[in-house]
C-alpha cells in the first residue's frame, strides 16, 4: 500500500545540536522545501531557534511543549554535554509531545538522533521515516554505533515507561533503532559508504538532499575557495586562522561560512577572505575552484555533487571516516570539475552518481510504500 503517492501530511521532528544547528539540518530542510513545493502539508517540531527557517520554507512550525530542548552555552562542544542531549532525545516526555501532535499525520519523519520520535511512531503505528544524515555504516555498525550506544540507559528507561518492549537484539542498539522505523533514509550514496555487515530490509540509500535555495550571490572574484568548517562548535578557531594565513597573499579569493559556531569578531581579517555567518553552499559552489573543510558529510556531498576538489581537515565525529572515504572513492585531487575534463571514467561516474541521486529523497518518500510495515 502506498500512503503517500498523493499529497499528504508530514510531521518532521528535528534536533538542533547547538547554536550552529548541526549538519543534520541541511538535508532535512532541503526535503521539507521539496515536499512543500509539491503541495504537501509539512509541520516541523523543534526548538524555537528553528522557527524562522521552518517558516521560510513554507512549513508550519510546532514548538516542543512538554520538554524544552537544552542547548550548550557558547564555547562548549556538544561532546561535553552529550549526556544532556541523549537524555532529551530519548525522553518519554518528548515521545508524549510528539504523540500529542500526530493527529492527522500520515508520515512521521524523525531525525535519526531522536529515538523518542521513533518511539512515538511505534506506539501510534504511523509510517515512520528515520532520516540519517551521515554514513549509515559509521552510524549503525562503525565508530558511531559505539558513540551513540551511550543512549542505551535512556532508551531502556523510556521504553519501559512507555510500555514498549526492550531492544535485546545482538546488533548495536543504534542499528536496532533504525531498523524499527518503517523506512531508514540514508542521505548519502551507497558507493561512498562502507559495506554493511548486516541486512537492513528497511534501508534506502537515496543520495544527499542538497540545499536548493536560489540565493542570488555574486562571488568576490576568482579563483574562489570555499572555507567551510563545522556549523557546531569544535574548537576550530585555530584551523580557520591557519587556513586564512595560508590563503593570505595568494592570488585567490575565499569565502568562509561560520554557521553561527562562533562570532566572526573572533576571526582575523584578511583582505581576500569574506566571512559569512551563513550562505547556502549551492550559491557558492558553482563558482568555486576548491573547498577547504572539516569533512562534514553535507559539505563533502555538496562539493562532490558540484565536482569541486576537496581539502579535508577532519576534527572528529564522523569526519575522519568521511575524509577517508573521499580518498579511495573519488580522490579529492582527481574529482571531475568542468575546468578539468581529463578526469578518468570512474571518477566521472562517482560525481555523476552523486549529482543524480541528489534529487531522489522525495521520490523515495512518495513512491516507496512507506505505509507498509
Amino acid at each position: 500500500m502506498n500512503h503517500i503517492a498523493r499529497r499528504g501530511k508530514f510531521l518532521f521532528v528535528l534536533l538542533r545540536v547547538d547554536g550552529g544547528g548541526g549538519g543534520q539540518l541541511t538535508p532535512a530542510f532541503a526535503l521539507i522545501r521539496r515536499l512543500v513545493r509539491r503541495g504537501h502539508e509539512v509541520r516541523v517540531m523543534g526548538s524555537p531557534a528553528l522557527a524562522q527557517r521552518v517558516r521560510e520554507r513554507g512549513a508550519i512550525y510546532v514548538p516542543f511543549q512538554l520538554l524544552p530542548q537544552p542547548t550548550p552555552p557558547p564555547g562548549v562542544m556538544v561532546e561535553e554535554w552529550i549526556g544532556e542531549l541523549f537524555a532529551f532525545a530519548c525522553s518519554s516526555m518528548l515521545t508524549k509531545d510528539v504523540l500529542n501532535n500526530l493527529e492527522g499525520t500520515e508520515v512521521l519523519v524523525a531525525d535519526c538522533m531522536i529515538p523518542a520520535a521513533l518511539f512515538a511512531g511505534e506506539l501510534k503505528q504511523v509510517p515512520t521515516v528515520a532520516l540519517i544524515h551521515m554514513l549509515y555504516h559509521w552510524y549503525t555498525e562503525g565508530i558511531g554505533a559505539d558513540v551513540f550506544g551511550g543512549v542505551a540507559p535512556f532508551v531502556e528507561e523510556s521504553r519501559l515507561e512507555l510500555g514498549l518492549p526492550a531492544l535485546l537484539g545482538e546488533a548495536p542498539l543504534i542499528s536496532q533503532l533504525m531498523d524499527s522505523a518503517t523506512i531508514a533514509l540514508a542521505m548519502t550514496v551507497q558507493e561512498f559508504d562502507s559495506p554493511l555487515k548486516r541486512t537492513h530490509s528497511n534501508l534506502r540509500y537515496v543520495g544527499p538532499a542538497l540545499d536548493e535555495e536560489a540565493t542570488k550571490w555574486v562571488p568576490p572574484g576568482r579563483p574562489l575557495v570555499l572555507v567551510s568548517f563545522s556549523t557546531t562548535y569544535m574548537r576550530h578557531e585555530d584551523a580557520l586562522r591557519r587556513t586564512f594565513a595560508a590563503l593570505d597573499g595568494i592570488d585567490a579569493f575565499a569565502v568562509c561560512t561560520l554557521g553561527h559556531a562562533f562570532s566572526r569578531d573572533r576571526m582575523p581579517v584578511s583582505p581576500n577572505v569574506s566571512i559569512y555567518d551563513w550562505l547556502p553552499h549551492e550559491a557558492i559552489l558553482p563558482h568555486a575552484a576548491g573547498v577547504v573543510t572539516h569533512a562534514g558529510h553535507s559539505t563533502v556531498m555538496a562539493a562532490l555533487a558540484h565536482g569541486v576538489p576537496l581539502v579535508c581537515m577532519p576534527m572528529g565525529r564522523d569526519q575522519d571516516t568521511n575524509a577517508e572515504r573521499v580518498d579511495p572513492s573519488v580522490p579529492a585531487s582527481h574529482c571531475h570539475h568542468p575546468r578539468h575534463p581529463q578526469r578518468s571514467a570512474p571518477q566521472l561516474k562517482m560525481c555523476w552518481r552523486i549529482r543524480r541521486t541528489a534529487m531522489r529523497p522525495v521520490v523515495w518518500l512518495l513512491r516507496s510504500g512507506v505505509g507498509t510495515r
